[in-house]
């Protein structure tokens, strides 16, 4: 669940940025503009909820590469 939360920060971040850095290899994340939250089941009956308050990252585009491989 936390790595699908991770990827859909990282997806709403790109959408954060503003069209010039649109042709930029290497985005840096908008924490202004950008959220981590997490859920967790407890033993089936509740739900907590977190989230991260302090986190940084930079995405790298390779255009030529887009498959990542």
């Amino acid at each position: 669940m936390l790595k699908k939360t991770i990827c859909l920060a990282i997806v709403f971040a790109l959408f954060a940025v503003s069209p010039a850095a649109l042709r930029a290899d290497t985005w840096k994340i908008d924490p202004a503009h950008s959220s981590i939250g997490f859920t967790i089941s407890h033993m089936g009956i509740s739900k907590v909820r977190g989230s991260f308050k302090k986190f940084a990252g930079n995405i790298d585009f390779d255009g030529t590469n887009v498959t990542g491989g």
